[in-house]
């Protein structure tokens, strides 16, 4: 069996040490949320705020976006593909590398075919959770998932996060995660030099030249492309 802390961040100052430090924990969990836009800024302020208070305890982001879900009573803004994978990769990147949990609006509550949904005034008209399962959002997080295996992206260490980029270094190695909108993308594929591996997220593919949409950069040697 295994025993988890799942802390409220907005208290973890004020939770006793004799529980945080308790041996039976064996990872931490968290909530970046689904309010809002505002979950992206959740995700510095609460891997920062565990990475410190519980140094070298695995912390897995439990409850990130989830997709197609509503923002909180403006169900007009949905959340999407490319929303759950910022916050897989941030989280990953920026201190919660021991995990992160995929969710659909549908399936969270397992609303079945022609039976009411849950709080459809707050979170939006929910489709079954049949359908939900089939959100593309689900492939792409088992896709990245599977890319941090075949790369071997184990222990990431957090160098950079920010809204729209954030990197990560393992075993020599250094991890960078652009978003479609970071101010942080090159003009051209030589920036990163030959040996890097770019692998397209949205095509779930390793390309040869720059995306259109959010990438991954995996260099060999981290120290000739300090960025």
């Amino acid at each position: 069996s295994m025993a988890t802390l799942h802390i409220n961040p907005d208290f973890i100052d004020f939770v006793p040490r004799e529980l945080t430090d308790h041996m039976a924990y064996r990872f931490a969990s968290f909530q970046s949320g689904h309010a809002d836009a505002g979950w992206i800024d959740k995700i510095f302020e609460f891997t920062g705020k565990f990475t410190s208070r519980l140094p070298g305890l695995p912390l897995v982001n439990t409850e990130p976006c989830y997709e197609n879900i509503g923002h909180y009573l403006k169900r007009e803004l949905r959340f999407g593909a490319s929303d759950v994978r910022r916050a897989f990769w941030l989280s990953l990147l920026g201190g919660a590398a021991a995990g992160f949990t995929y969710g659909a609006h549908g399936v969270w509550q397992c609303r079945l075919p022609n039976r009411p949904q849950s709080s459809p005034e707050t979170w939006g008209d929910a489709d079954d959770m049949f359908t939900a399962l089939g959100y593309r959002g689900a492939l792409d997080v088992a896709w990245s998932a599977k890319l941090l295996y075949d790369e071997g992206l184990f222990g990431l260490s957090r160098l950079e996060l920010e809204r729209d980029y954030a990197s990560a270094r393992v075993d020599g190695r250094k991890v960078e995660y652009f978003a479609a909108d970071s101010n942080r993308r090159p003009n051209d594929r030589g920036h990163f030099g030959k040996s890097a591996r770019i692998y397209d997220l949205d095509r779930r593919e390793r390309v040869d030249g720059l995306p259109d949409g959010d990438f991954i950069v995996i260099h060999e040697d981290d120290s000739r492309n300090a960025i």
